[in-house]
């Protein structure tokens, strides 16, 4: 999920439902109060070279003054905690990424991938105002539906509990009108890969992300699929996985497909040996590390839609699936039942034959006359 497009759905009220690492993975279920929105303007002007560079290992951000999450009608979509609130606005950008011109300049280059990892970093440490104020209004809006940087603040405060990101990858940095950028790179959020194009402007002295586009995440490794169904013939409360057990490999892809009448999600934890699956339809974020739970990866399923989630990096243990989105009679659909369990074993192991004959068996050289 991206910082911004995993934050537009919410889980139980609690993180997003759909997938774009800066938004998606934003969390809600907020206590939010009155106050006056900052406006971040992304004005161009600055020098590109007095941007934070990839060597950066701590958070560097614009100073802002003191502020609080907009009052609720200011903010679409971010009913107080309850799980019943409704999506939050949809981005509204072009489907494809502008295009401009490649750039080779290896300081540019470092440039424009600093800022996004200066970006995360301020994410990583728990710096959300910070990390706010590295978007543009067009950005808040389109991603978190509000242009309030404190209430966006507050909504990554909410997805820290569940990961943080890392291995960043870069493809490729093009040079777009205007003084902007175009980035392309892969992420890691706990362990599934997103793959985004960002558009950079500057402003003051940082860049700041702009537009997202999200692409297929790509992976070289050796690569196992597990399909889940969500919705199956008995029931629209119910996954059906094939298979549910697999050795571990280092990616993992989850194909998804609905074949409900409802939209649906699936959501992934890895859970302690022995865990009763049907506890996660009652997980509390703040307790999942003291309950040895972590966040695995999360895809959005639309009606009669299917998508991909490629994992990175599993080990062997036990996972559970689950859809938090609520039904109409107000429970989650993982209160209904809609949990599976995956499993993940060991890597198989290569029976490898004793090439090396005994002794006695061994030719032996005959002495030259």
């Amino acid at each position: 999920m991206s910082i911004g497009t995993t934050t537009r759905r919410r889980f139980g009220g609690r993180i997003p439902r759909s997938s774009t690492v800066l938004a998606a993975v934003m969390a809600a279920g907020l206590t939010l109060g009155g106050g006056a929105a900052l406006a971040q303007s992304a004005t161009p002007g600055a020098s590109p070279a007095a941007s934070p560079v990839a060597s950066a290992v701590s958070c560097q951000a614009p100073q802002v003054p003191a502020g609080t999450p907009a009052a609720m009608a200011e903010a679409p979509g971010m009913e107080m905690g309850t799980p019943a609130a409704t999506p939050m606005a949809s981005p509204v950008a072009a489907p494809t990424a502008p295009t401009g011109t490649d750039v080779t300049d290896q300081a540019t280059i470092d440039m424009v991938e600093g800022a996004v990892r200066n970006l995360y970093a301020c994410f990583d440490s728990g710096n959300y105002t910070g990390t706010a104020a590295l978007m543009t209004d067009a950005y808040r809006q389109a991603q978190f539906g509000t242009t309030n940087l404190y209430t966006v603040a507050a909504q990554l405060e909410q997805l820290g509990a569940f990961a943080k990101f890392s291995n960043e990858q870069f493809h490729g940095v093009q040079q777009l009108s205007g003084g902007n950028y175009a980035v392309d790179y892969q992420v890691t959020f706990g362990k599934q890969v997103f793959h985004y194009v960002w558009v950079l402007v500057p402003a003051d002295k940082y860049l700041m992300v702009d537009q997202e586009y999200e692409l297929t995440p790509t992976t070289d490794q050796d690569m196992a699929t597990v399909g889940v169904q969500a919705a199956t013939d008995s029931s629209e409360y119910a996954y059906d996985v094939s298979p549910a057990e697999i050795a571990a490999l280092p990616a993992i892809m989850i194909h998804g497909t609905n074949a409900g009448k409802m939209e649906h999600e699936i959501i992934m934890f890895q859970v302690p040996d022995g865990y009763d699956a049907k506890n996660i339809a009652n997980l509390d974020p703040t307790k999942m590390s003291s309950e040895g739970i972590s966040f695995v990866g999360q895809l959005f399923l639309p009606v009669g839609e299917q998508g991909d989630m490629l994992l990175e990096g599993l080990t062997p243990g036990t996972y559970v699936i689950a859809c938090f989105i609520q039904a109409p009679d107000g429970q989650s659909h993982a209160a209904k039942g809609m949990i599976a369990t995956i499993t993940v074993t060991p890597p198989a192991t290569v029976e490898v034959p004793n090439v090396v004959a005994s002794p006695a068996a061994s030719p032996v050289a005959t002495p030259a006359s």
